[in-house]
C-alpha cells in the first residue's frame, strides 16, 4: 500500500510547505499531493515561480518524497465552468503552466475541479445554462490535453468529483465529459468525503463501482455526514470497508492520498500524521 499526504493540510494549520515537507520525512510518508491555492489567496505553492519550484523538487529528493500529484487552483468563480471567456482563458493558460511545472517535477497527476461555483449542480440551473457549462469545460479541458498531447508529456488530468450542489459530483457526468475526451490523458480524483454527503446509504460506494475503471487518484478523508471537514478516517460515519472491497477487487496500486484538514481532537500536527497513517493501514489492510 502506498500511502500520500495532501499538503493543503499544512496550509489549512498555517504551516510552510518547506516546513511540512521535513515533517513528512519524520514520519516516513513517502508520496505528496502538493496543494497550490484557493484562487485570490496567496499561494501556497507558487507553481509560477521558477526558485519556488526547483526548491520544492530539491526538497522532496532530500527527503525520499515523490510528488505524486499536483492540486490545481479553484475558486467558486476561477473555474473551467465560467461563462465568462476572460475567466476561461485565465484558468486554461494556468492549466497548461502547471502542467509543464508537472512534467518538470515528474508529477504523474493533475487534480482538476471542473466546476467549483455553489448551486451549479444539473437540478440548480436551467438545462440551458447547465449545457452552456458543461460546454465551457468541454472546450477548456480539450485544449488543456491537446497541449499535453503535442508536448508528448506523460502524465494524466484528475477530475475531481465535486460537492453535490456543484455541477461534476456525480459519476454521470463525470464519466460523460471523460467520454467527450481523451481517456489515456483524463480520469477521475475520486473524493469520498465529497461522495458522501449525497447522504444516500449507498451513494458513495455506487459512485466508486461507476467510475472506478477511470480511477486516477484518491482523496481520502472522512466526514460526519453535513460538512466537508476533512476529518481522520474514523472520525466520521464512511463505512470504509465498502470502499476497500472495490480498491481491493481493482487492484489500486496509486497512493491513497490522505486529503485530512482537521487534526485530532488534540490538536496536535504530528500525532494526527501518524494516526492517519495508523488509520489507513488498519482500515485498508494491506495489498
Amino acid at each position: 500500500m502506498k500511502i500520500g499526504f495532501s499538503t493543503s493540510f499544512f496550509d489549512h494549520q498555517k504551516i510552510s510547505l518547506s516546513e511540512g515537507l521535513d515533517i513528512l520525512k519524520e514520519f516516513a510518508v513517502e508520496y505528496i499531493e502538493l496543494w497550490t491555492v484557493f484562487y485570490g489567496c496567496k499561494p501556497f505553492f507558487d507553481w509560477k515561480n521558477n526558485d519556488v519550484v526547483k526548491d520544492i523538487v530539491d526538497k522532496c529528493l532530500k527527503n525520499n518524497i515523490k510528488i505524486y500529484s499536483i492540486h490545481a487552483p479553484f475558486s467558486f468563480d476561477y473555474e473551467l465552468a465560467s461563462l465568462d471567456a476572460g475567466i476561461q482563458k485565465t484558468v486554461v493558460e494556468d492549466l497548461k503552466e502547471i502542467v509543464s511545472v508537472a512534467n518538470f517535477m515528474g508529477v504523474k497527476v493533475i487534480v482538476v475541479h471542473p466546476a467549483s461555483k455553489p448551486n451549479s449542480s444539473r437540478d440548480k440551473l436551467s438545462l440551458e445554462e447547465y449545457n452552456l457549462k458543461f460546454s465551457a469545460v468541454r472546450k477548456g479541458l480539450n485544449e488543456v490535453v491537446e497541449f499535453i498531447n503535442k508536448k508528448n508529456y506523460k502524465l494524466k488530468i484528475a477530475l475531481e468529483n465535486q460537492l453535490p450542489h456543484i455541477m461534476f459530483s456525480t459519476a454521470e457526468e463525470l464519466v460523460e465529459l471523460i467520454n467527450f475526451s481523451d481517456k489515456n490523458v483524463v480520469g477521475i480524483c475520486f473524493d469520498t468525503g465529497h461522495a458522501e454527503l449525497f447522504n444516500s446509504y449507498n451513494s458513495m460506494c455506487d459512485m466508486l463501482n461507476k467510475i472506478k475503471s477511470n480511477l486516477l487518484n484518491l482523496h481520502i478523508s472522512d466526514t460526519d455526514g453535513k460538512e466537508d471537514k476533512h476529518l481522520l478516517l474514523g472520525e466520521g460515519r464512511i463505512r470504509w470497508h465498502c470502499v476497500a472491497e472495490i480498491l481491493q477487487l481493482l487492484n489500486y496500486q496509486n497512493p491513497f492520498m490522505l486529503e485530512i484538514l482537521t487534526p485530532i481532537k488534540d490538536g496536535k500536527i504530528k500525532e494526527t500524521i501518524t494516526e492517519a497513517k495508523t488509520r489507513v493501514k488498519t482500515l485498508f489492510l494491506e495489498w
